[in-house]
């Protein structure tokens, strides 16, 4: 979704997303990237863009739904996304290496007459993603002996034979008290 920065009056525009000249999203955000994520392409909220002389403040919300794989088990499951985004785009007619070094973290160089809206909304969707992602905080994960879900019925590992040899003094201490 491209928007002229001609067409961003003083007193700001609102976006309301799903919008559907938003297509330039839904292919990217569709699609599989090489960290084991998709992002689907049902993306809705809410952006209010402002125009302050060379920067443009963009604010608002956005929600979305994740594939993502469990870090402990493997499995693929969904995580919701609510992404706050707060941002001010500088606009620059040629951005030097100096001028991007001294950016803010909130701050984004654009070039030209247009903002490529789908590409800043994407990036934003990304940085919202757990960096381990779990599909339930007390996955139990793999088991290191026969390499299936922990507890589940395809595990038929003895729990106790899994302990370190380093812990069967505590283990052995532990069972008298009980």
């Amino acid at each position: 979704m491209k928007i002229r920065l001609e067409d961003i009056p003083q007193h700001g525009i609102e976006i309301r997303l799903p919008n559907d000249s938003l297509g330039a999203i839904v292919p990217r955000a569709s699609m599989k990237t090489e960290h084991d994520f998709t992002i689907g392409p049902d993306v809705s909220g809410t952006l209010f863009l402002t125009r302050d002389d060379d920067e443009i403040l963009m604010s608002g919300s956005v929600q979305s739904r994740a594939r993502l794989k469990c870090s402990r088990c493997l499995t693929d499951y969904d995580y919701d996304l609510n992404t706050e985004i707060n941002l001010v785009l500088k606009v620059s007619s040629a951005t030097s290496l100096e001028e991007e070094a001294e950016l803010k973290d909130n701050e984004i160089a654009v070039q030209g007459p247009e903002i490529e809206l789908g590409d800043i909304i994407f990036q934003e969707i990304v940085l919202d993603i757990p960096m381990k992602p779990l599909c339930s905080e007390d996955c139990p994960g793999l088991c290191p002996t026969c390499g299936a879900v922990r507890g589940s019925e395809q595990c038929k590992c003895d729990q106790d034979h899994q302990i370190d040899p380093r812990w069967l003094g505590l283990k052995k201490i532990k069972d008298q008290v009980s």
